[in-house]
């Protein structure tokens, strides 16, 4: 019987991808407040939406 997709995976990789930017952030520039976090959530939202965007014009 096939595995079935996990539907939180993408969620949980989102997640995986914020901890590591915050991780690094705060390893170059000490502590961010969750303003930046939401800039750098905004950002990796908009990145992976191009992403997709441009998987889907190829």
């Amino acid at each position: 019987m096939p595995k079935r997709p996990d539907p939180q995976r993408p969620l949980r990789l989102e997640r995986d991808n914020l901890d590591e930017l915050i991780t690094l952030a705060e390893a170059e520039h000490g502590p961010i407040t969750p303003e930046e976090i939401h800039e750098r959530r905004d950002l990796l939202r908009r990145t992976r939406d191009e992403q997709r965007a441009s998987d889907t014009s190829s």
